[in-house]
């Protein structure tokens, strides 16, 4: 019998370490660090300056380990023999030295004393893991893992796009939170070296948010450390909005990055160019191999109606397709690539067409970054939508991972130019690598229940349909009812032969004549040596769809030997989330609250009870336990390590029926996973009250090194353990229902709105409401959610935390405009859940409607440093307002990329130039418009002696020396002039610039200067409404600029004679 044993990787060998000295136990200066925002991945060794350090075992007092509230281990580290365990996290503060429990974490022992942790998010901020100094271990050297560390300095990506340069400042449309990092990247700029900044970016790096590090990069003896990023200039930019990367040093004098997704699209890690340098390195390293291949794993997307010639029918959307992974596009069975030059509107399938602004990448190039381009009427490009990733692939093909388009009617197109006859061959055999699906209930005869749903399924690679362990296959011909499902797939041609190689087929519903119209995506087939297929399953657009095995062609199968079990992308056993929830226990019957369609449920979960491992209920069990009115429970056994990723249907039990309504929910996936636990891949929970039970009765005994007995829940002892109340708060009832109060010296200001708090900037907001005001007053935090259903809020700290933003998250908000204003209108809406007539409130539907505005003109004013080369003006507003930032920064040359950085005498020639920037300001759907500019020779923009550059708009025709270069078209004005000094007055100068926020929503916001036209001056143009910004002084040599004689009977410029 063949070995069917799937290989784990060992945490011993494959971790990432984690050296950062702050950690240890005594270390207390200064107190700003927060683990919840990392993006914890894996298994992690604790070091402490390159020596060995462990997790402490014991209390440790607050205000230590760089955090507030430190956190460590409750429980002995484990011995060799122990293999992986799971150990509760205690958290440390004023009220003791466990107050509360977090998300346990597993550790390990490993070879040569030292131990591997696979660390999560903490709860709140500010928590972090601590180091115990009392743990040092001096020699390292011996103690290394059997395997070598890997080494990112040796395995990279080349991240080489100029546009991430400091002094970019024209497109600001460049979106690193749509991009999907892999590993490590080393930056270039034309094949040079260069790093990200250490210091504050106002403005550039292509990107609304140019983002920079706020610690020097390390040494090469430092290792690979954790870096905070920042966001543009300001006194909270470094407030742990973004999360953290990782950054090592290089021999040959380059940094190497692990960059994650920011958390804002508008953001983009910047270039400094001030680092640029050649680099020395001679042999560079091998390009990285992501985690997987995306040229061995990838969907084929077969449909013709992408095709640059179709005109036929212009309905298609890609927004509303489930893109995941990467895609390969096909045009009737033959390879085609993306359209990479401009595509007229109307073609593709769609009103608003897709192509790729940038070459197809070669071999050579890895994974890039590509922008994608709408066209639309008669411009080619009249929309940057988020990029897209792209890899050449051997065999001439090319793979694209998609994403979603921001509307409708937008869809990719395919270049049928490009359109290639012979299709390679794959690398890997599916024919020797795939799934088993043995699925009795797909056969056609089977008519009763017809609830079966592939639309919820995560398919993985390759499958080979058997019935009862024998082989069987898709039909080819109609099926009108049957494998247990409303709609029945089956395929449209007949299958290939062996020598045909891998074919694509397009997928009919049910006997139809409009059933093989391309309304569900296509699949990919082979046929096997053994007279066998196998076949690469894709999610069918509609849920209640699910593929058929014909049982007209069972077979007996002839092939001997069973291949390996496939090995998906990745292991769930290896990347879950932990949910410990005691009320889903066979044994709680306390409250028959808790509802699980309001958990955005996903990946893949492994269940709990008190930091004990426990298995999803499979059997039936009375209806008054597990936290919930509807028990919702796994219809099938645990499968076994052999089985791979199982699909089991959903019961939910009710007094007469222990299980109705199988249709009604999504099917869960399981996994077996070695150390005898299970994961569950949750999809969907139809209705409240419903929630998934947890069987108390597998609860392993030795699950830790004191067993300790299952506890009884009760009413009096359980209902607060998972509330997490913070010290403002303490846990109560109203009405019944179990919650978090507010203490008798919480700040109630105003109880009518909950203690509202909004923060607006950046055309985003977040807006918080107090939890226990809001239960006091009836209403859970659960329930709560903006205009949009599914922009429910999150409770940090006790607060309930609502955002928006104006790019992936607009959760409903309205933009509207008046003179003086733009606003953001949305509403906080709720209601109490009536499903089994225990609810919390009866009486009252909240809807708490609140603004953000942002002016269109607003006075600001700034004290300006003598020698200052830019200049910033934050605008602080009132709260419920919305901030931006203005900077003036002066320029050498008419490309805007030298900075102006000494007298003006010493430049090549007599001309500034100067660039106006708003930051914080959505350039998607505002522009900024320079009113008037002036200069002065002190620093007091209301002096009475001024020389005038910009009036009304437009270039002071009294000067003929200056020139508007970009007014109205975006949130950047330039402009510049001959430079001049005031008659009698020391050689320096001041500017000054008015201006305000245009929406270009319909509107023409550039002026138009041309002879003879004037224009007309807003109503609401007074001085006080004006933003302003000032800049100087700029120092001038005599006898090499013009002079200003403003005390003439009529002011002129003149050069004096030399």
């Amino acid at each position: 019998m063949a070995d069917l044993s799937i290989h784990v990787d060992d945490p011993c060998e494959n971790y990432t370490v984690l050296d950062e000295p702050w950690r240890a136990t005594n270390y207390n200066d200064p107190l700003n660090k927060c683990d919840r925002d990392v993006p914890w991945r894996g298994w992690y060794r604790l070091m402490y300056k390159g020596q060995n350090i462990r997790m402490p075992e014991y209390c440790v007092p607050v205000r230590t380990c760089g955090t507030v509230a430190p956190l460590w281990m409750d429980g002995a580290h484990p011995g060799l023999q122990d293999g992986i365990v799971t150990r509760d996290i205690c958290r440390s503060n004023y009220l003791g030295c466990c107050s509360e429990r977090q998300t346990p974490i597993q550790v390990k022992a490993c070879p040569g004393n030292f131990y591997v942790y696979q660390l999560v998010p903490p709860k709140g901020c500010n928590y972090a893991y601590c180091a115990d100094v009392n743990t040092i271990s001096m020699d390292v050297g011996a103690i290394a893992p059997t395997a070598p560390v890997f080494d990112p300095c040796t395995k990279y990506s080349v991240l080489d796009e100029p546009w991430r340069a400091t002094n970019n400042t024209d497109s600001l449309n460049k979106f690193d939170g749509h991009v999907m990092w892999y590993g490590w990247y080393r930056m270039m700029f034309y094949g040079k070296n260069i790093r990200m900044p250490e210091s504050c970016v106002g403005s550039g790096c292509g990107a609304a948010l140019p983002l920079w590090i706020n610690q020097t990069h390390p040494g090469l003896q430092d290792g690979i450390v954790t870096r905070y990023i920042c966001e543009r200039c300001g006194s909270d930019r470094c407030s742990g909005r973004q999360p953290p990367i990782q950054v090592k040093a290089c021999p040959g004098n380059f940094y190497v990055y692990r960059f994650v997704p920011p958390k804002f699209g508008s953001s983009a890690y910047c270039a400094d160019v001030k680092t640029i340098s050649t680099a020395t390195d001679t042999i560079p390293p091998n390009t990285i191999v992501p985690d997987f291949d995306p040229c061995l794993d990838y969907t084929v997307l077969d449909e013709p109606w992408r095709a640059t010639n179709y005109t036929a029918n212009l309905n298609h959307c890609d927004r509303d397709v489930p893109w995941h992974g990467w895609y390969r596009l096909m045009y009737n069975g033959q390879s085609i690539r993306m359209s990479d030059s401009c595509v007229p509107w109307g073609r593709c399938g769609t009103a608003g067409t897709l192509w790729m602004a940038g070459t197809h990448p070669g071999l050579q190039d890895g994974i890039v970054t590509r922008d994608i381009c709408k066209s639309e009427g008669p411009l080619c490009c009249s929309e940057k939508l988020p990029p897209i990733q792209v890899k050449a692939c051997p065999g001439n093909f090319y793979v694209y991972q998609l994403v979603r388009p921001k509307g409708c009617n937008h869809a990719y197109c395919a270049d049928v130019n490009t359109i290639s006859m012979e299709i390679p061959g794959p690398v890997v055999d599916p024919c020797e690598k795939y799934s088993v699906l043995d699925e009795p209930w797909r056969a056609t005869n089977n008519t009763d229940p017809l609830n079966k749903f592939d639309g919820e399924v995560m398919w993985y690679g390759w499958y080979r349909m058997m019935f009862y362990g024998k082989n069987i296959r898709m039909p080819e011909s109609c099926v009108w009812r049957g494998c247990g499902a409303a709609l029945p797939l089956w395929i449209n041609e007949t299958h290939p032969g062996p020598q045909d190689g891998i074919v694509t087929r397009y997928i009919c519903e049910g006997c139809n004549s409009d059933r093989c119209s391309g309304r569900q995506p296509p699949i990919q087939v082979k046929a096997c040596p053994g007279n066998f297929y196998v076949y690469r399953f894709v999610p069918p657009k509609f849920g209640s769809s699910a593929y058929c095995a014909d049982v007209k062609t069972i077979s007996m199968p002839t092939d001997i030997i069973p291949p390996q079990p496939i090995v998906p992308d990745f292991d769930p056993c290896h990347d879950y989330t932990v949910l410990d929830e005691p009320w889903r226990a066979t044994n709680y019957s306390a409250s028959r609250d808790n509802c699980d369609s309001r958990v955005k449920w996903r990946g893949w979960y492994r269940f709990f009870h008190y930091g004990q491992s426990i298995h999803m209920l499979d059997h039936c069990m009375p209806s008054a336990v597990c936290g919930t009115s509807g028990q919702l429970w796994m219809n099938g056994t645990h499968p076994g390590l052999q089985d791979g990723i199982v699909t089991r249907t959903t019961c939910q039990a009710g007094w007469d029926d222990c299980c109705k309504q199988t249709n009604h929910h999504a099917p869960v996936q399981v996994k077996a996973c070695p150390g005898n636990f299970y994961v569950y891949k949750i999809s969907r929970v139809n209705g409240c009250n419903f929630a998934f039970c947890t069987d108390v009765n597998t609860i392993p005994v030795a699950a830790s090194t004191t067993p300790a007995a299952v506890p009884t829940l009760t009413a009096s002892t359980s209902p607060c353990h998972n509330l997490h109340c913070t010290e403002d708060e303490i846990c109560g009832e109203v009405r019944g229902i179990c919650g978090c109060l507010c203490k008798d010296n919480h700040h109630r200001p105003n109880p009518e709105s909950f203690g509202f708090v909004a923060t607006c900037h950046n055309s985003s907001g977040l807006i918080s409401l107090s939890r226990c005001l809001l239960f006091e007053a009836g209403f859970s935090a659960q329930v709560l959610h903006l205009n949009n259903p599914d922009c429910k809020g999150t409770v940090q700290d006790g607060r309930v935390e609502f955002h928006f933003n104006n790019d992936d998250q607009k959760c409903g908000t309205q933009l509207k405009t008046n003179e003086t204003h733009f606003i953001y209108e949305n509403s906080i809406q709720g209601k109490a859940d009536s499903a089994d007539g225990r609810i919390i409130s009866r009486e009252r539907l909240l809807n708490l409607e609140f603004v953000c505005e942002y002016p269109l003109k607003q006075s600001a004013s700034m004290d300006m440093a003598v020698h200052a080369l830019t200049s910033i003006t934050q605008l602080k507003l009132p709260p419920g307002t919305g901030t931006y930032q203005i900077q003036m920064i002066p320029y050498e040359d008419a490309d805007f990329t030298q900075l102006f950085s000494g007298a003006v005498a010493e430049t090549s020639d007599e001309k500034i130039y100067i660039s106006v920037d708003v930051d914080g300001a959505d350039s998607r759907q505002f522009s900024s418009v320079l009113d008037l500019c002036w200069a002065t020779p002190t620093n007091n923009s209301a002096s009475s002696i001024t020389w005038s550059l910009i009036t009304k708009q437009c270039a002071n025709p009294e000067d003929g020396t200056v020139e508007v270069l970009r007014n109205g078209v975006s949130t950047s004005s330039r402009f510049s002039f001959r430079m001049f000094t005031f008659d009698g007055h020391s050689p320096q100068l001041y500017l000054h610039c008015s201006l305000h926020l245009c929406l270009l929503d319909g509107n023409s916001c550039a002026p138009n200067c041309k002879s003879g036209y004037q224009l007309r001056v807003r109503r609401s143009a007074d001085k006080k409404d004006t933003t302003t910004v000032s800049f100087g002084p700029l120092s001038f040599r005599s006898g090499k600029t013009d002079v200003v004689d403003v005390m003439a009977a009529q002011a002129k410029r003149y050069r004096p004679k030399v």
